[in-house]
């Protein structure tokens, strides 16, 4: 059993100290790879998928979930509701464990980035998050001007949204001087053009137009950045009514985002805008192929706003005369908004469902957590339970004292100490009763405390008698009959002390008798035993101390 014992502790130990190495392990890969972020952010985000997140810890967790919703901003990508379950996760955990406050601030901002990103239209609760991060960043002194920018950039776009523009220029222009510090090159462009169509929002043409320069000067822009320049582009000729080179912009967008495979991007979207232009401008051929394209890149998916696209074109078929084939559209439509409808009402059912059960299973784990600390409770018992065996083992064949006789030594201290324990207090209570009837001097005062003291006395050498008359300590200690005829009761019992390991100063205490008189019943014990003639010699030997 013992040795099972050993084997589950070391095989329990060496599992827990190569988990946590593996997990070290990660962390550590993880952190080379955050300097990716702004360099290449695609592989970061390739890099993350690599990873097994089965064994992970959760700190490791906490913090690929912050990499990773990181990455997916830098990189253009949409979020979606599973990241803000995760941001959650990893937000939760850095609340809670990250003293310093670095990536406590990050985990703030990403959620609100999340939240934001998501288009759900919660604008007030992501500004929240964003102001607790930004709160964070300056009480616990962070120095991460990557943050700090994503900070300004994301209430700049939150106060956009809001209609706050000139609030909204001053921190998008705080996001730009931070990230110029930073010389990220990528991050200033996208901030340029976030800027010029602040400023087109604004209705400020003149100073949008004035960025249009700048732009030019970049050398070899990343296809991300070409796309949201076209966009920039798009947006300020729509609002100069220029449609000619909204449109060549439009196409051009539709271009870079199929040539370089680039993610999230609406295609039935922009197809649709230059659908609606040339719906107006003609020709006809034009918006039928681009309400086509549009149609096309919903058939394999469900939005709300595919229906839309259905319905438009069913109107631009039917003011062309083609009704057949425009009720055709129209139902078709219909059909996918009643789909679209009925999906999004089963989401919403299942995502109920799914918090009850999540509730359900967040209650079965809290459970089991607490079994698994009580099994490690009981184990940690058994091992120390083991420790002890051990050690004490180790303590009785060093001093060549048996399990039994340790025992033995045990029961006969017990049972002096509830000999004391009855005579004494009767002892002390007679006194008690003797002084209050004396309260002033009295001839026969001494005489009756004397009296008291030696019943008691009396009474405690009967009861050490009847110990020594006791079976089980004759059995226990077998020597002790050779001791009978020539050593009081008090005398045999303070030989098994003394043989059992007792000090004089121990054994005073159990017998309370005074130190002296214990060192001098040492000393008759040892003559008595010596000069005894009914002792044999190898017993003699066992018996002297």
């Amino acid at each position: 059993m013992r040795n099972i014992l050993v084997l589950l502790f070391s095989f329990f130990v060496l599992s827990c100290n190569s988990a946590k190495k593996e997990n070290d392990k990660l962390f550590s890969q993880m952190q080379s790879w955050e300097k990716l972020l702004i360099i290449d952010s695609d592989a970061l985000l390739d890099s993350l998928m690599t990873i097994d997140k089965s064994m992970m810890s959760d700190e490791n967790e906490a913090y690929y979930y912050l990499l990773t919703s990181m990455a997916k901003e830098r990189s253009g990508r949409s979020f979606r509701d599973k990241d803000e379950e995760n941001m959650d996760k990893s937000l939760e955990w850095y609340r809670t464990h990250d003293k310093e406050g670095d990536n406590y601030c990050k985990a703030l901002l990403y959620k609100g980035i999340a939240i934001t990103s998501n288009g759900s239209k919660r604008d007030t609760i992501a500004y929240e998050y964003i102001l607790k991060a930004d709160s964070v960043y300056q009480e616990k002194h962070v120095n991460d001007k990557y943050t700090l920018a994503k900070c300004y950039e994301y209430k700049s776009r939150i106060l956009k949204a809001q209609n706050a523009y000139p609030l909204a220029e001053i921190y998008l222009g705080k996001a730009l001087k931070a990230t110029t510090d930073l010389n990220d090159s990528i991050g200033i462009l996208r901030l340029k053009t976030k800027l010029f169509r602040l400023y087109l929002s604004m209705g400020k043409l003149s100073k949008a137009f004035q960025n249009i320069s700048e732009f030019q000067f970049e050398q070899n822009p990343s296809p991300l950045i070409q796309y949201e320049l076209s966009y920039a582009f798009y947006i300020f000729y729509s609002s100069a009514k220029d449609t000619e080179m909204a449109v060549t912009y439009l196409k051009r967008m539709i271009e870079i985002a199929r040539k370089n495979d680039l993610k999230d991007i609406d295609y039935a979207n922009l197809n649709y805008r230059l659908a609606i232009y040339y719906e107006l401008h003609g020709p006809k051929d034009s918006t039928s192929t681009f309400y086509l394209k549009a149609l096309d890149e919903t058939k394999d998916s469900l939005t709300s706003q595919g229906p839309t696209y259905f319905s438009k074109y069913a109107s631009f078929l039917a003011k062309n005369g083609q009704h057949e084939l425009a009720y055709k559209y129209q139902k078709e439509g219909y059909d996918r908004l009643r789909t679209y409808s009925s999906r999004n009402t089963h989401q919403k059912l299942l995502e109920i469902d799914n918090k009850s059960e999540i509730l359900n299973l967040s209650s079965k784990l809290e459970k089991a957590e607490k079994y698994y600390m009580y099994m490690i409770s009981i184990i940690l018992i058994l091992l120390l339970a083991l420790i002890y065996l051990l050690l004490r083992n180790r303590f009785l064949k060093s001093s060549n004292i048996s399990a039994g006789e340790i025992e033995n030594k045990d029961w006969l201290i017990c049972e002096i100490n509830r000999v004391n324990s009855s005579a004494m207090p009767r002892f002390i209570e007679e006194v008690f009763d003797e002084s209050e009837k004396c309260r002033r001097h009295n001839p026969d005062f001494a005489d009756k405390i004397q009296k008291s003291v030696k019943t008691a006395r009396d009474e405690m050498k009967l009861q050490y008698s009847q110990i020594v008359e006791d079976p089980r300590f004759v059995a226990a200690f077998p020597y002790v009959n050779y001791l009978k005829p020539i050593c009081s009761p008090i005398d045999i019992l303070m030989l098994v002390l003394i043989k059992s390991g007792l000090t004089s100063k121990e054994i005073a205490q159990v017998l309370s008798i005074q130190y002296s008189s214990v060192r001098a019943r040492r000393s008759k014990i040892k003559d008595a035993i010596t000069e005894s003639g009914d002792i044999p010699e190898e017993q003699k030997k066992a018996m002297l101390f």
